[in-house]
């Protein structure tokens, strides 16, 4: 085995066991604005806000209850809600099949968080969109989640936070 042989072993081998980049957890994190690169738990350590440009990056629902909300305080209403597809619905395809994409990608059966919290003591009604699931689209079951929290916020007297 010549010199030249050893550095091709060597970086064939090399690859083969490095982790693909799927298996490796990003510490680093890029703004899609100023593309400045920041450590992971720095940008999502401060409100998930670019240090230099100050780019808010998305949140899904649960980040920006626990943002919003005292520790601890909220409690959810209405999980058991499930969307139906009473049109029998297709596009590309079926909305059913959509539906279970989404949750499964989500672990969420659709795509408002509503129930019940406190923001510095102050107990309130909440309704959360997370925009990723189907782009935090309305349908009868966030509407339905809607009304009900607006009529806990009538009965309780309480804030609504939509």
């Amino acid at each position: 085995m010549g010199f030249a042989d050893f550095f091709k072993n060597f970086k064939i081998n090399k690859l083969r066991t490095a982790p693909s980049k799927e298996e490796q957890p990003s510490h680093w994190v890029k703004c899609p604005k100023c593309y400045a690169l920041m450590y992971h738990k720095e940008v999502f350590g401060k409100y998930s806000v670019c240090l230099k440009c100050h780019y808010h990056f998305r949140m899904n629902a649960t980040e920006r209850i626990e943002f919003l909300c005292d520790v601890g305080s909220f409690e959810e209403f209405d999980k058991h809600l499930r969307p139906n597809d009473p049109l029998n619905f297709v596009d590309k395809e079926s909305y059913k099949q959509r539906i279970k994409k989404y949750e499964k990608r989500t672990n969420r059966p659709s795509s408002v968080i509503s129930g019940e919290a406190k923001i510095n003591r102050m107990p309130l009604q909440i309704v959360v969109f997370d925009f990723s699931f189907m782009g935090g689209s309305l349908g009868s079951v966030e509407g339905e989640k809607i009304v009900r929290a607006i009529n806990r916020t009538v009965a309780k007297r309480e804030a609504l936070l939509i």
